[in-house]
């Protein structure tokens, strides 16, 4: 267990002191859905002195939109007729109505994809502040320290992290929305079913991130951490996708989001979620090889970070055979 919680003054954490991983995937998956909803209530409901924080990011999600909007309303249709003016006779006109929906949809996609590029950017330092603030709220941890060579780090690791996601995204993504053009029914099928499932992966992705960057994570360890918590990380990113479906209400839910996804990883982080992972960087870190059969986690976030002080083999206690481990804090 992290040691960031070793130690914690009384705060709200006694109140998060809770396992996210308990249940099965259903429930793990509702759980993570409904971290978005924690995001509002920890704002509005116990702590609206965060929301000057949250002002700025969704001031510039607006204005985002709001350009993206009239850019679309006035200029589409210039657009078209560059590349094929509305032609006078019924029957290529027909083509032109097909050329027009198709051009919509492209447009569409790159747009989606080039809104939340751009805010993602453009409001990341206030969501990343946003996201410090809760974690001191909830759970009495201080932002790290400020230094220029950390924040170089960090950028030029931000822009290399997204820079990769979003070719990931797109090798995925362009292949499903030809598919959806030129094969009927299944093309489109997986455009929506394979197409939520990808972008809500990511937007699982995009809201922890705030967490892994400040810990310095690397790419693949970031999405470590996602497949092994796939249930609460999807049904996370899940409710980000649903609520953008909503033009107006997906803006307003970003910094609420970012919110959500401090709180979802940070109860993990004190359950022991990424314990595995953190022993086996501190020990590459250290030019150390991992060579183990078990690892053994706490099931509860209460075995603090005392879990694994006291080991006992403690005979067959559940007769199966086999010599059972004692495990106590």
């Amino acid at each position: 267990m992290s040691s960031r919680f070793a130690a914690e003054p009384p705060t709200e954490a006694s109140k998060r002191n809770r396992d996210p991983r308990d249940g099965g995937a259903l429930t793990r998956l509702f759980r993570g859905f409904g971290y978005l909803f924690e995001g509002w209530g920890f704002v509005f409901g116990k702590h609206p002195s965060l929301i000057k924080y949250c002002l700025l990011p969704l001031a510039i999600n607006l204005l985002v939109f709001a350009g993206v909007a009239v850019g679309l309303y006035f200029y589409y249709g210039e657009l078209v007729n560059l590349i094929w003016a509305k032609p006078a006779g019924w029957f290529a006109r027909i083509f032109w109505y097909l050329l027009y929906v198709f051009i919509f949809l492209l447009v569409m996609l790159i747009v989606y994809v080039a809104f939340f590029v751009v805010q993602a950017i453009l409001s990341a330092p206030f969501n990343d502040l946003l996201s410090e603030k809760v974690e001191h709220l909830a759970y009495g941890l201080p932002p790290p320290p400020f230094g220029w060579s950390r924040l170089s780090r960090s950028l030029g690791r931000t822009v290399l992290h997204e820079l990769a996601k979003l070719g990931i995204w797109l090798a995925i993504m362009v292949p499903l929305f030809l598919l959806n053009l030129v094969i009927p029914v299944l093309g489109p099928m997986l455009f929506l079913f394979v197409g939520f499932w990808v972008t809500a992966t990511f937007f699982g992705y995009d809201y922890l991130d705030y967490c892994m960057g400040r810990r310095e994570w690397s790419f693949a360890r970031k999405w470590r951490a996602l497949r092994e918590n796939r249930a609460l990380t999807f049904g996370f990113g899940s409710s980000i996708a649903a609520a953008l479906l909503v033009p107006v209400l997906g803006v307003l839910c970003v910094p609420m989001v970012a919110v959500g996804g401090t709180l979802l990883f940070c109860d993990l982080e004190r359950a022991g979620a990424f314990a595995a992972a953190e022993a086996e960087a501190a020990s590459a870190a250290a030019g150390l090889s991992i060579a183990r059969s078990l690892v053994l986690l706490p099931t509860h976030a209460a075995a603090g970070a005392a879990f694994g002080a006291a080991v006992a083999v403690v005979g067959d206690v559940n007769a199966d055979g086999y010599a059972d481990l004692a495990v106590g804090s």
